[in-house]
């Protein structure tokens, strides 16, 4: 990997890092019912519709993607712990992930058809 790619990951990394404590300094002193990542999230996307600049958090984002299953690794041996309290629930854990994920999907393909109707050209 070149010096110049490094460099551009780690740029990327330090702006995601900046937008993510921003969120959390706002949810701290103005909401807390909003989680502070969720907020940084959003000013992230303002910030990048604003500049145009999404094109240099690219690179940081595909490394981030590769290194998403190591990251992930702890959360799941967290939960052996918790293996009691997870089958005494399966049922409404198992109804609440597949619902929510349905809606989810739903909302997230007419989010971009509606995103695709504002983009196209007028016909």
């Amino acid at each position: 990997m070149s010096e110049k790619k490094k460099l551009t990951i780690i740029t990327g990394i330090a702006i995601i890092a900046a937008f993510h404590c921003m969120g959390e300094i706002v949810s701290h002193f103005f909401t807390s019912k909003i989680p502070g990542s969720l907020i940084g999230l959003l000013l992230l996307i303002v910030f990048c519709s604003a500049t145009q600049r999404h094109h240099q958090l690219n690179p940081a984002a595909q490394f981030i993607i590769q290194l998403l299953p190591l990251l992930l690794v702890p959360t799941c041996v967290r939960g052996l712990l918790y293996v009691k309290q997870l089958t005494d629930a399966f049922w409404p854990l198992f109804f609440g992930i597949v619902v929510s994920t349905i809606v989810a999907m739903f909302l997230a393909i007419l989010i971009c058809k509606r995103i695709q109707t504002y983009a196209a050209p007028n016909k």
